[in-house]
């Protein structure tokens, strides 16, 4: 490159805006490849699309491009992806890009795939292919651009993903926090094989906690509370304790009330159980919710789950009802439905709910499972359970609940809808399906076996001990109905209870003997003549 020419793409770069930029390119006779490529690149790093991009556009010749002049365009297009005119540019360079591959030193490989997964161009997952020749020459940065990259293109060549987790547990130390923030982030969409890497990171993360921004910290937390929040939830209180107080700091003294960061950040909180109070409550307390209707229904969702007090949630979340989402008004109903303190601002949510255009069937459940604990009827909505199509096993079980609470007399009972495979309903779904079958009196046999045998599959893994008191009092109650062949069931299940008995409250021990004392004096009574008494 001549010095001329040299000046030339500079001074392009240089420029004090995109439209100079423009101009100095446009007043030129002669320019070429290397000038169009500064120009694009000075619009990019301004966000802007003057009219004079397509016609900039138009100067790119993929052909005549070196594997630099590649990574910048691509760069810079990636930067610009929502302007007209992009996409049938982009696609060249890409298909330009798969014949370079093998030039690719490793910055070029990172910034590329960096731009391939910002424009979704899911057709270049091949450029993966060779990140295991590169990988121990890229910097912090470039592994950060290629974990969120394959977040993005969820790329499954499992070889390439695990030589890339290696390399960066190898080198966590190096990390900045921004490089740190953004791998644990993108680990966490891969949690079931990058369980080691983020456990890791989670102390690096921890130590570089007051140096992150509010979005990082934000990053680190969720990245955790995805993976595992039991095992997690100290990490997450050290990131926060060490940079909580800035964040309360920032949220009384803000005008602009809670940011999503912010919002984000006590989400994690509250899903690894440590203490969300002081974060939620600044916020509150100050009366600055100015946030979307999303992050209203989020923060009511942690505060329900914090059971924190309070009804100014409630009452923005009432505001903002018929512009919520589906899966937001659920939040916003089930969060009202257990802030038991709030009880007036609760019912008034919850009242209003039913009476915005539902379309969703989740939802539909949802708020008539709300409606009901907060002891309110509205058979309108229980009619509506006869249409519901596309119900979830979660859905089910909770509708039958909702209907035998009420004893609703309607054209559908959910029990007709569930075959004997229940793989995908929870402890606490077959809790409620066996509540819902006891109170109705419903004798579907095979539907009870099944429920018995799915529950006695979930005991040592997910069933609490409520979940167990109020299966063994709907099985002793249904043994009224005929289904009397489940004392051995009852008295495993009841076993388990006894060995568990600190963490059961007083009614579901109460429930549990009244449940025992019903089905065996059911059975014949054997004769005890001859033998001696049982030791009491």
């Amino acid at each position: 490159m001549s010095r001329r020419s040299r000046r030339l793409a500079q001074d392009i770069a240089a420029a004090p805006s995109a439209h100079a930029a423009w101009e100095l390119l446009r007043s030129q006779a002669n320019f070429d490849q290397i000038h169009v490529a500064a120009c694009l690149h000075r619009m990019a790093t301004q966000q802007a699309s003057p009219p004079a991009l397509q016609e900039l556009l138009s100067y790119v010749e993929p052909e005549k491009l070196d594997v630099d002049m590649l990574a910048i365009n691509c760069w810079s297009l990636a930067k610009l992806h929502k302007a007209p005119g992009t996409q049938a540019l982009w696609r060249r360079l890409v298909s330009r890009a798969e014949l370079q591959r093998p030039e690719f030193s490793a910055r070029h490989l990172s910034n590329l795939l960096w731009s391939v997964a910002r424009c979704r161009e899911t057709e270049a997952k091949s450029l993966l292919e060779e990140l295991p020749r590169q990988v121990q020459d890229m910097s912090p940065q470039g592994l950060a651009n290629c974990f969120w990259a394959i977040s993005k293109l969820q790329g499954d060549n499992l070889q390439v993903v695990d030589v890339l987790a290696n390399e960066a547990k190898l080198r966590a130390s190096e990390l900045k926090a921004q490089d740190l923030t953004s791998i644990l982030w993108s680990a966490s969409t891969f949690a079931v094989r990058f369980n080691d890497l983020i456990r890791v990171l989670a102390e690096h993360a921890a130590i570089c906690a007051p140096q992150q921004s509010a979005r990082q910290l934000t990053n680190a937390a969720w990245a955790l509370a995805t993976v595992s929040p039991e095992q997690m939830r100290k990490t997450v209180e050290i990131i926060v304790q060490k940079a909580s107080p800035l964040m309360v700091e920032t949220i009384e003294g803000s005008s602009c009330g809670l940011q999503h960061p912010t919002v984000g950040l006590i989400w994690a909180l509250c899903v690894t159980r440590a203490c969300a109070g002081p974060l939620l409550m600044a916020g509150v307390r100050t009366g600055r919710l100015s946030g979307g209707p999303a992050e209203v229904a989020q923060l009511l969702w942690c505060q329900a789950t914090v059971r924190a007090t309070g009804s100014e949630l409630l009452t923005a979340a009432t505001e903002h009802l018929p512009e919520l989402s589906s899966v937001d008004v659920s939040r916003c109903v089930w969060a009202a439905a257990i802030l038991e303190s709030e009880l007036p601002a609760a019912k008034q949510l919850v009242l209003q709910a039913a009476e915005v255009s539902l379309h969703d069937a989740a939802t539909v459940v949802q708020v008539s499972w709300s409606l009901t604990r907060l002891q309110l009827y509205v058979p309108q909505l229980l009619e509506r359970f006869s249409f519901l199509e596309a119900l979830r096993p979660q859905d089910m079980a909770l509708g039958a609940w909702v209907l035998a609470f009420w004893h609703f007399v309607g054209n559908r009972t959910f029990f007709e809808d569930i075959g004997a495979d229940l793989t995908y309903f929870g402890a606490q779904d077959l809790s409620n399906l066996a509540w819902a079958m006891a109170i109705q009196l419903v004798t579907n046999e095979p539907l009870v076996v099944a429920i018995a045998v799915a529950a006695q599959r979930k005991i040592s893994s997910e069933m609490t001990p409520q979940h167990l008191c109020n299966l063994i009092w709907s099985f002793a109650a249904m043994s009224w109905s005929g289904v009397n062949h489940f004392i051995p069931t009852l008295t495993r299940w009841s076993n388990e209870v006894l060995q568990r008995s600190h963490e059961v409250e007083t009614l579901g021990l109460a429930a549990t003997s009244w449940s025992l004392a019903t089905a065996t004096a059911r059975q014949p009574r054997r004769s005890t003549a001859g033998r001696e008494s049982p030791r009491r």
